[in-house]
């Protein structure tokens, strides 16, 4: 079956404002980005951006994507997985640095907060649910979630200075370590 003459157009249109916005969100950030900036860098009308995505948050939200590869880092082994994230996160640090910034700074919007929390239950939490052992599964799950986005936040949009001067595999070491303590290792002390 053939695609109508204009549905290869409008995808065209489509696939430049989402490369516009993706990285202008990037360079600038969620507040300081227009609909109007999105539209010259991709070529196209103002009107456009929204009749194809709604809003800018819509259209923000679409650009916010987390890697499919953290659903295989996430199915591993539990007991290497804190050294899996920590890998993952040390070694995503600078492709991935200004969509996580972004995403992290726009978090004073309600949608992009929710988003974030949805991107946090699905992709850090419900897979390791199940498969943490002992109690307070649920906790602990949460803490690893809260770990893990507090070293993207480090990594990523503090671009901490003695983290970014550490070797990458001290990093991992002692970051994976306290992660895998969080999954599997002693339970705290009841107060």
């Amino acid at each position: 079956m053939t695609a109508a003459p204009g549905s290869t157009k409008a995808a065209r249109t489509r696939a430049s404002i989402l490369g516009a916005a993706s990285e202008l969100f990037r360079q600038n950030g969620y507040s300081a980005t227009g609909v109007r900036e999105i539209a010259v860098t991709a070529g196209v009308d103002p009107a456009l951006v929204i009749r194809y995505f709604g809003s800018k948050e819509a259209l923000f939200l679409e650009t916010a994507t987390i890697d499919p590869i953290w659903a295989e880092r996430m199915a591993g082994p539990l007991d290497t997985l804190g050294e899996r994230t920590a890998r993952g996160l040390v070694e995503a640090r600078q492709e991935s640095q200004g969509s996580v910034t972004a995403l992290l700074r726009a978090t004073e919007t309600p949608g992009i907060r929710a988003h974030l929390q949805q991107v946090m239950a699905d992709q850090l939490i419900a897979p390791i649910l199940d498969r943490l052992p002992g109690p307070e599964a649920e906790i602990r799950a949460r803490v690893f979630a809260a770990q893990t986005l507090g070293l993207m936040y480090l990594l990523f949009t503090v671009d901490d200075p003695i983290l970014r001067s550490m070797p990458p595999d001290r990093i991992i070491a002692y970051y994976g370590a306290a992660l895998q303590a969080v999954l599997t290792g002693p339970e705290p002390e009841p107060n």
